[in-house]
């Protein structure tokens, strides 16, 4: 029953992220670490704004995403040091 809504949902998501990501902005993204409250309805959906960059972080690390958004990025730009 809430399949629709939450298809709906992320695509409004979607749409406005799009609509604030304009102008090439989409393609500098590197990492994307969908996470808060929607993130564990909705978050695999994102990875239409910029496929092959999701990070999948397990719910029990959720609360440190931030952090391991950080070490993923330093990974990220040391590797291409």
């Amino acid at each position: 029953m809430s399949g629709p809504i939450l298809e709906s949902l992320s695509n409004r998501i979607i749409d406005r992220l799009r609509e604030y990501l304009r102008g090439g902005e989409l393609d500098m993204i590197t990492a994307l670490i969908p996470v808060g409250g929607g993130a564990s309805l909705i978050g695999d959906r994102l990875e239409v704004l910029a496929p092959g960059v999701m990070v999948k972080i397990s719910p029990e690390d959720a609360p440190f995403a931030n952090a391991l958004g950080y070490k993923d990025a330093a990974e990220r730009v040391s590797a291409k040091a």
